[in-house]
């Protein structure tokens, strides 16, 4: 059975190598295709996603932020997955529009899911001036799922936690999370820890490796 125009499309503009600029032409026909075509709201919701979040990397927050709000109407009850997805999205494009305390609200929200937004939300924080709350997210973050299931996306989380808790001034512990998170890359590197991730182990462990060692240099001065 031949597959809609508008999936082919949709296909095309989330390749792995299709830069987002040449996405948007490809997304906005598949978008008016399924309109037309009358497609159901869980579909009709992932293409508002992917063009929402095409805006939001090219700097067109206002449409973003509209494409991404009726994304996650169309969603929220059909297809959780992609909804916290959508909310993620939307909860950064309102934070960078200035819309910081909607953008919190929706950070709260994925939080009651996951543990996985904490750290952004401590990020926030921490630049409206609020180093405690900051710190106190992040050890909630630590608290309830200091490790992942997943070795190499659990490295990078520790990681994020890590310079939350520099920038707090918290070196010692984030020394200490760093090294966790170089350790935990470099089993699953060696074989010793099991990744299901598609992602290369040894390209993952590069960046945490370079920010340990830039972090060891700066606590030592």
């Amino acid at each position: 059975m031949a597959r809609e125009p508008w999936r082919l499309l949709l296909d095309r503009a989330v390749g792995v190598f299709v830069p987002r600029a040449e996405a948007e032409p490809l997304l906005r026909e598949a978008l008016r295709l399924a309109e037309q075509d009358g497609i159901g709201h869980r579909d009709l919701g992932l293409l508002y996603h992917h063009l929402g979040s095409t805006c939001a990397s090219l700097g067109k927050l206002e449409e973003a932020h509209e494409l991404l709000g009726r994304a996650l109407a169309l969603v929220k009850r059909t297809s959780p997955d992609t909804a916290s997805a959508t909310m993620s999205d939307l909860a950064s494009v309102k934070y960078r529009l200035g819309l910081t305390d909607e953008s919190l609200a929706l950070y709260r929200r994925l939080c009651r899911r996951s543990t996985v937004w904490l750290p952004r939300m401590a990020e926030i924080e921490l630049e409206r001036g609020h180093r405690d709350e900051a710190v106190r997210l992040c050890d909630e973050a630590l608290t309830r799922d200091a490790e992942t299931s997943e070795p190499i996306v659990g490295a990078e989380r520790l990681v994020h936690i890590a310079k939350v808790l520099e920038r707090c001034g918290e070196l010692k512990r984030a020394l200490e999370l760093a090294e966790r998170a170089v350790d935990q890359a470099r089993r699953v590197v060696t074989g010793e820890l099991k990744s299901p991730s598609a992602r290369l182990p040894s390209a993952v462990l590069e960046p945490l490796e370079a920010y340990l060692q830039g972090l060891r240099e700066r606590s030592a001065r």
